[in-house]
């Protein structure tokens, strides 16, 4: 397989035509000639403020594709500034986080009919100079405009009074209203919370500050700024912000050498990349509680100790996962996955093991024990029975209703509660298959592990890997060992312990 194009954040250095190293993004000599032209003119504005829930929505607000980029940009030199916004607004469950996000896209420009320079296709024959000169991919396009992400992070009491709090804001869009500051205030006295914004942009007005650290509506008048400064003088604050990088194979050129591990190296970086998200949401979760202690209830057994140990494995568990991915960088021949990297380090990855018990929100964040399942549920796995764990189907329609319309039925509803790469992904799938991704998704919606908006927000993988992540706390064996289980496996299996989270 060929060496795949990838949408990488711009950094100093890039310029059209310029050698990308692909696995470090880090720019190389000038391989290709410069003769780019402009796309269709017209400028795509895309405005949205939405409710942050993991380390992974911040991410993908701020444009950081793992998908698009596969892992490169996540570990390369181009992120830095986007990666470290997200970790500095420290993400957990126990608060809440709103997003403002406003972008603009102006015009894309790319080079047609990509062309050797006389410099490279002189060492055509040396592909040892050629790929230490120019790397393996070049700057092919580049997306101008701008990026603007505005975060709020508002401390609760409890995670009950921050659903309270959503609830009298009316939503999402309520802490933006024009009666914000007002309403907000309010709120903030009755429910005794504290907030702080945070603000990141790339492009836009230079002058772009907050004055008001606690007042959510400064979000909204940046980032309005900012939109205005497009509509008045867009070759002025406008930036390349993002790049398309090509294969230079397409140039032309020789094949970049060992294009197999280049494209091993892309795979370990995509994985490294989704598990420092996931690995981050831990660490913040664990870290809240280890800080305030006294917002929870310790009573059903939970133990501090255990959950410190947890944290300061979950930060050892994600020094290993960036060791991983520059070794990946340094040394692509020699990529290996985490779990492999760890063994021949003379180590174990994960270290951290989830604590058995954590303790409960003083405020009942969870509902009563006796509103939930005592016995375990026992799913059919088939296209029937899936339908009626869902609640999508009734008995009485079993052997009436024709399977193809059930079938149709299923993914209907499968289709809005997963990103999927294209519209009849569901539907290409066969009947065992197709079982086997509803009982994920069942079984994370079931437990309320994730809600209905997280999963549309989710692969199929991404939703695999959450079950994989669980039945991995849960039960001590490793990621690889819970790897190997079909996606019906993966979930009956996680119903051993986690029937007692679904609702009766």
């Amino acid at each position: 397989m060929s060496i795949r194009q990838a949408h990488v954040p711009w950094i100093q250095g890039y310029d059209f035509g310029v050698g990308v190293d692909l696995v470090s993004t880090s720019p190389m000599a000038r391989v290709v000639t410069d003769v780019h032209r402009a796309a269709a003119a017209g400028a795509t504005v895309q405005f949205q403020v939405q409710r942050i829930r993991t380390t992974s929505d911040l991410e993908e607000a701020l444009d950081i594709n793992v998908e698009a980029s596969y892992g490169s940009a996540l570990f390369g030199a181009g992120v830095d500034a986007r990666l470290n916004f997200a970790k500095s607004v420290r993400v957990q469950t126990s608060s809440l986080f709103m997003a403002v996000t406003a972008s603009v896209k102006l015009g894309f420009l790319s080079i047609d009919d990509p062309q050797l320079t006389a410099d490279a296709a002189s060492l055509v024959d040396r592909p040892d100079i050629f790929s230490r000169r120019f790397g393996d991919t070049f700057v092919r396009g580049m997306l101008m405009g701008g990026l603007f992400v505005g975060v709020i992070h508002i401390e609760t009491q409890s995670s009950s009074d921050t659903e309270n709090i959503v609830t009298e804001l009316s939503g999402t869009y309520g802490l933006f209203s024009a009666d914000a500051k007002v309403k907000f205030q309010q709120l903030q006295t009755k429910y005794n919370a504290s907030s702080f914004v945070q603000m990141y942009h790339e492009g836009g007005p230079v002058n772009l500050k907050i004055m008001d650290t606690t007042d959510p509506n400064e979000l909204l008048q940046n980032a309005n700024a900012f939109l205005q400064s497009f509509k008045d003088t867009p070759d002025a604050v406008s930036t390349a912000y993002q790049v398309t990088l090509a294969p230079i194979a397409i140039a032309r050129g020789p094949l970049p050498l060992n294009e197999a591990d280049i494209e091993h190296a892309q795979d370990v970086l995509a994985v490294c990349a989704r598990r420092r998200s996931f690995l981050l949401d831990q660490l913040n979760g664990l870290q809240y509680i280890a800080d305030h202690p006294g917002k929870f209830d310790f009573s059903n057994g939970a133990q501090m100790p255990e959950i410190q140990t947890a944290a300061a494995n979950t930060q050892t568990d994600l020094d290993l996962i960036a060791q991983c991915a520059s070794a990946a960088i340094n040394h692509p021949e020699h990529a290996a996955l985490p779990v492999d990297f760890a063994v021949a380090n003379g180590t174990v990855f994960p270290k951290a093991v989830m604590p058995t018990l954590l303790p409960l929100s003083k405020t009942g964040a969870i509902p009563a024990p006796e509103t939930f399942l005592t016995v375990r549920p026992t799913p059919t796995y088939n296209v029937y029975g899936m339908l009626l764990w869902a609640g999508w189907a009734q008995r009485d329609e079993i052997g009436v209703v024709p399977e193809d319309q059930l079938r149709a039925r299923l993914i209907d509803h499968l289709n809005q509660l997963a990103k999927v790469p294209t519209d009849h992904f569901f539907q290409s799938l066969k009947s065992v298959t197709l079982t086997g991704k509803a009982a994920i998704i069942l079984f994370l919606l079931k437990t309320r592990i994730c809600t209905a908006d997280q999963l549309k927000t989710m692969t199929v993988d991404e939703q695999r890997a959450t079950v994989i992540t669980r039945d991995q706390t849960h039960s001590g064996r490793s990621f690889p060992f819970w790897e190997k289980y079909g996606d019906s496996d993966l979930a009956d299996a996680a119903l051993n312990w986690a029937y007692k989270l679904i609702p009766a």
